[in-house]
């Protein structure tokens, strides 16, 4: 039945950029129901939005991530983005890479003017075939 009403999901808070935990300031993606979603998604022709691969907004990083010095933060969001991309290349048809970049400036702040442009190229080397986006809100 659901695969006749729905074609498109997100993966949700599986899959937000707060779906992580603080490990010495290393990124652990903990997107183990994320994984197991994918057969039955599939099963039922839904195909599946990878959400939040970061946020902007300041209220949406977690405190472990602001307390990070720049070049642990610049090793925690490449373990993240290799990490989540190598795991589930070819199975997110869609990344929101960046989310919220025009309500909010957290990394592009701490790590320069080019980290969402590395951010984006990250992603587009390791998952060529996945559609990248930044959705934008209603000011």
């Amino acid at each position: 039945m659901a695969g006749r009403s729905w074609r498109w999901t997100s993966g949700g808070a599986q899959a937000r950029c707060g779906g992580e935990g603080e490990g010495g300031g290393r990124v652990e993606v903990r997107l183990w129901l994320m994984s197991n979603s994918f057969p039955l998604c599939s099963e039922h022709g839904i195909c599946v939005c990878g959400h939040c691969i970061f946020c902007e907004v300041d209220n949406a990083v977690q405190q472990w991530v602001k307390a990070l010095p720049a070049d642990e933060l610049f090793a925690a969001v490449s373990s993240r983005i290799n990490v989540l991309l190598t795991r589930y290349k070819g199975k997110f048809r869609h990344y929101d890479v960046n989310n919220e970049m025009l309500h909010g400036s957290f990394y592009q702040d701490k790590l320069g003017k080019d980290a969402r442009a590395a951010m984006f190229n990250t992603a587009s080397e390791l998952d060529p075939d996945a559609l990248l986006y930044a959705p934008r809100r209603p000011l």
